[in-house]
């Protein structure tokens, strides 16, 4: 509940910040430097409690295997499928607005953003991006490989009904975070990157919410296929957002 709430704080606090920059063009770089902490200090301890300490606690304290996964191919799923990809998603999410505020209090300080800077945080992302793929790519060859009586299984934030479908988004997901750290480097490859994104971003919407979600009448967690919304484009658009500022850096 603590986390919870934590969440929503610092969630607003930024619509808040970001809001006034964009209406009125109104910022106040002590203002900035309030958020950002807010959100450090309570980004961490909901990362830490939702992210992290869940899915090791489940695998710890697992007996058995769940339904045809055996207890040691469970846990693997718990560790490399969940815990894995939930740090990715999640530090995509609570990271980007931290990273976010930091661009925020340069602009308001110094007058510009340094593309170094930049640079660095678009090697990040994109390695964020591989390592959502990998997770992705490890839950769907594990369940296509061990097919599931219910047909239904979560390790959030995979919500797997179609294991196939999550072994190619999750290669896919891995070869555009490899892309985008070459593009990093090449303004060609950047601009092939930008365009691109529809394409990869629509994939991961309908494999992590609306296909997997299984919005067309089954008795799912639609709740929490919607929530993923959020996580999927946040996860998708820092590494292509960073990889053109490289290139980019006044527009």
């Amino acid at each position: 509940l603590v986390s919870a709430v934590g969440e929503v704080v610092f969630g607003l606090f930024g619509v808040l910040v970001a809001f006034y920059f964009l209406a009125f063009r109104k910022f106040n770089a002590m203002v900035t430097k309030i958020f950002i902490s807010v959100q450090f200090l309570l980004g961490w301890f909901v990362f830490l409690t939702f992210v992290v300490a869940d899915p090791i606690n489940v695998a710890v304290h697992a007996t058995e295997g769940q339904d045809t996964l055996s207890l040691s191919q469970r846990r693997f799923a718990l560790i490399v499928g969940q815990l894995f990809g939930s740090v990715a998603f999640c530090y995509a999410l609570q990271g980007g607005q931290f990273i976010h505020g930091i661009r925020f209090l340069n602009l308001n300080e110094e007058g510009s953003i340094p593309v170094k800077k930049d640079r660095i945080r678009s090697y990040i992302w994109n390695g964020n991006l591989i390592l959502a793929g990998f997770s992705t790519i490890c839950i769907g060859a594990l369940l296509h490989a061990n097919p599931i009586e219910e047909l239904f299984i979560p390790f959030p934030p995979h919500l797997v009904w179609y294991p196939t479908m999550s072994l190619v988004t999750g290669i896919v997901m891995s070869c555009y975070g490899i892309l985008g750290l070459l593009a990093t480097s090449s303004e060609s490859l950047a601009s092939w990157m930008v365009n691109s994104f529809p394409v990869v971003l629509l994939l991961m919407l309908g494999n992590f919410s609306f296909t997997q979600g299984k919005l067309l009448g089954v008795d799912v967690p639609l709740l929490g296929a919607a929530q993923l919304v959020g996580l999927v484009f946040c996860v998708t658009i820092l590494p292509v957002y960073f990889t053109y500022k490289v290139h980019h850096p006044d527009e």
